[in-house]
């Protein structure tokens, strides 16, 4: 009889230990959560702040491409571009998108001139036909260079969006 006991305090001493133990971690985990919990706070507000942000420098851009006297008269009106012509919207467009075409090719090094026509023109929102207009070709070469470009970037960047259009993703370059 007295060893049973011994055996149960030793037990329930080892239980009590066990038990304290796992008071302990649970409140660990508890800090832990709320640790965790504002970190998830603070970053989704950091989220909506570069929402605003984003939201913000479409706005911003929209705004000096229509002022822009190149860039404006190109979107307003389907006019024709030289290859001098094109060199100058391609400055412009690098300086109010940040680099633009310079980025482009950093992800897309095989991309060519027309490319970086039909990218340029996409970025100003330039509707399809406008921009066969503007390059002096069809709708339909339109339509096969914008099938190409997607294949370049599909193989340079080895992914693609499901759903995704080529406009979108030129956008959020």
């Amino acid at each position: 009889d007295c060893f049973s006991h011994l055996c149960n305090k030793s037990c329930i001493g080892r239980f009590n230990l066990r038990n304290g133990r796992l008071q302990s971690d649970i409140g660990n985990y508890l800090i832990s959560l709320d640790r965790l919990e504002k970190e998830l706070k603070c970053r989704h507000k950091s989220f909506e702040e570069i929402e605003r942000l984003r939201n913000r420098e479409r706005c911003l851009c929209s705004l000096l491409v229509e002022r822009n006297e190149i860039l404006g008269k190109l979107k307003n009106r389907s006019k024709q571009l030289g290859s001098l012509q094109f060199e100058e919207v391609k400055k412009q467009i690098d300086v109010i998108y940040d680099r633009y075409t310079e980025r482009l090719q950093e992800i897309i090094p095989s991309l060519t001139e027309q490319d970086l026509q039909i990218c340029c023109l996409m970025k100003l929102r330039i509707p399809h036909q406008n921009i066969a207009d503007i390059l002096c070709i069809s709708s339909s070469s339109v339509s096969k260079r914008k099938q190409r470009l997607k294949e370049r970037i599909i193989q340079a960047t080895g992914i693609w969006t499901e759903g995704q259009t080529l406009e979108e993703w030129l956008l959020g370059v």
